[in-house]
């Protein structure tokens, strides 16, 4: 076996290690934004500005990798409600998924209301927050980073109220590390067929 194939084999083998851990996660939650901030140096805001009220959401993020999908429907609201900018998402529905091309270690929500924050890769449930409480008059706040990757957050309504109201949404956007990896076999592959 050649030094070439020696490194791809292990760097496989550290890639399906990686995924195969991905039913028992360690979270650690924020009520702060500016603390899930500074543990989050890159991340990306989907504020739901640049759209006509009652837009009905679904693909409008996929240029930043994001699909949305709620129980019912989910659209943009303009409302002084949501503090930030006055303009956020209302969802008919007691839940509303923000499914994300490649996996992320870092999501966090301002709004308004009691939620929690599910935690999935694929169809396997990773984790989840605790219900956030309101810090009335002002928004709520929570945030979550995971030490294994996640490709879809639900945020699910305290009592199935069927109301969501969320103002921004923010995620991490350096791809997970199991990502990395799997990009780095296929540059590795791709060399060792040229050669």
């Amino acid at each position: 076996m050649t030094q070439s194939s020696r490194s791809g084999a292990l760097l496989l083998v550290t890639v399906e290690c990686l995924l195969l851990d991905s039913a028992s996660a360690a979270f650690t939650t924020f009520t702060s934004f500016g603390a899930w901030q500074a543990a989050t140096p890159t991340y990306s805001t989907i504020d739901f500005t640049g759209f006509p009220q009652y837009t009905v959401l679904s693909d409008q993020y996929s240029e930043q990798g994001v699909t949305i999908m709620a129980e019912t429907v989910a659209w943009i609201q303009f409302s002084p409600s949501y503090q930030l900018d006055g303009i956020g998402c209302r969802t008919s529905g007691s839940f509303i998924d923000f499914n994300f091309t490649t996996p992320r270690r870092s999501f966090s929500v301002s709004g308004l209301g009691l939620w929690k924050l599910e935690f999935f890769l694929g169809e396997t449930l990773i984790g989840s927050t605790p219900y956030s409480f309101p810090n009335l008059p002002n928004m709520t706040f929570g945030g979550a980073m995971s030490d294994t990757p996640f490709d879809r957050v639900r945020i699910k309504d305290f009592i199935g109220e069927s109301v969501l109201d969320l103002d921004n949404i923010y995620f991490s956007t350096v791809p997970a590390p199991a990502g990395v990896l799997v990009l780095a076999l296929g540059v590795a592959l791709r060399r060792r067929r040229r050669a």
